[in-house]
């Protein structure tokens, strides 16, 4: 297949007929449909400049930061299996395997805790004045 580049003008169109045809509407990553609040941008592969698809703007821009950071990460993996790896690892351990806390992490009621107090201190000085 010969490559066509594409002029600038073009875009637009091209975006709409990916995202509407190929992707129904929807950002293929978070699957919010596209509109006003959710804004399409043609993202392409920055290293070969092939476009692939359509990104709402805040995926666009976290799949460049995701794959700039899992560029860093790797070793002799290929990138999508680092990711894949780190994937499978969130899944593994979604449920709780070892039975340890973090000694920095506060659960849901000692984050409550912490806030309540701190109003608390902040009305009594508030009301001090």
């Amino acid at each position: 297949m010969a490559l066509v580049r594409l002029k600038t003008s073009q875009i637009a169109g091209i975006r709409t007929a990916i995202q509407t045809k190929r992707q129904g509407n929807k950002c293929p990553l978070c699957e919010r449909a596209f509109g006003f609040k959710v804004v399409a941008c043609l993202d392409h592969d920055h290293v070969t400049g092939l476009v692939r698809g359509v990104f709402c703007k805040n995926c666009n821009g976290m799949e460049g930061k995701i794959k700039n950071l899992a560029t860093r990460g790797r070793t002799q993996l290929a990138m999508s299996q680092y990711l894949r790896n780190i994937a499978d690892y969130w899944d593994f351990y979604s449920v709780d395997r070892t039975g340890l806390l973090h000694p920095v992490h506060l659960t849901t009621d000692e984050k409550r805790i912490k806030r309540n107090t701190k109003a608390r201190k902040l009305r009594a000085v508030t009301k001090g004045k």
